[in-house]
């Protein structure tokens, strides 16, 4: 473009300083900025791309936002939310004090779960079955106030109380009992569920305490992200 030569000498006085740049209008009516090193640019190319500094290097691009995953940045609780995630069983295991009496196979305890989310607050709501008819005399009248910790994958332990949703249930048909008891998550317990699978559930019954091997290791993950 040998004419820039000829055309920035016959600029229109349409000139401003700014950081040590200098705008200006050809007689063909379209802006230039003038660079302190020399150097010069057509100002519709800067406007789509990143403008370089007074030294003429390029400056360095923002950062770009992303999306991180609650697994990894932080729980992203919808405190307006009111939902209920899908019942997903945990467990069935052996139960040391029932398989002493009623052999491995009918001595089990089958845990299943579900989450909810009540407008910011998360619980976690476990359902109990043991196939005997009066679970009672084995492990108290209620699971009301009882201890429950879960062991996560990276060494550390959640303890909660049960405090939510108690019931319990005794069918004689069926030779079945049920309880179902829940207990309300911090945001930091949201984080540590949400960043580690669940390895072990360790409950303080009222006559014992126990200790289940989980087998769905990632179902409490996976519970709470339907609902967060």
């Amino acid at each position: 473009m040998r004419y820039t030569i000829i055309l920035f000498a016959l600029l229109a006085i349409a000139i401003n300083t700014n950081a040590q740049t200098v705008k200006a209008i050809t007689q063909h009516g379209e802006t230039v900025v003038l660079f302190e090193n020399g150097t010069w640019k057509y100002e519709k190319d800067i406007q789509q791309t990143t403008p370089p500094t007074t030294n003429g290097a390029v400056a360095a691009a923002a950062p770009v936002a992303t999306t991180a995953t609650p697994e990894i940045a932080h729980s992203g609780i919808n405190a307006t939310k009111e939902a209920t995630s899908e019942k997903t069983e945990i467990y069935n295991a052996v139960s040391k004090k029932l398989s002493r009496f009623f052999g491995e196979e009918k001595g089990r305890v089958r845990c299943s779960a579900t989450a909810s989310n009540n407008k910011g607050t998360i619980s976690l709501n476990f359902e109990f079955m043991m196939q005997l008819g009066d679970a009672n005399r084995y492990f108290g009248y209620s699971a009301k106030d009882r201890t429950m910790t879960l062991e996560l994958s990276d060494g550390t332990s959640i303890t909660g109380t049960f405090t939510e949703g108690i019931e319990e249930k005794f069918i004689e048909k069926w030779n079945v009992s049920y309880y179902k008891a829940g207990i309300i998550l911090s945001e930091q317990d949201v984080v540590k569920l949400l960043q580690n699978n669940t390895i072990r559930m360790t409950i303080d019954w009222k006559k014992l305490e126990e200790e289940y091997q989980i087998d769905n290791i990632e179902g409490i993950k996976q519970l709470l992200i339907e609902v967060i």
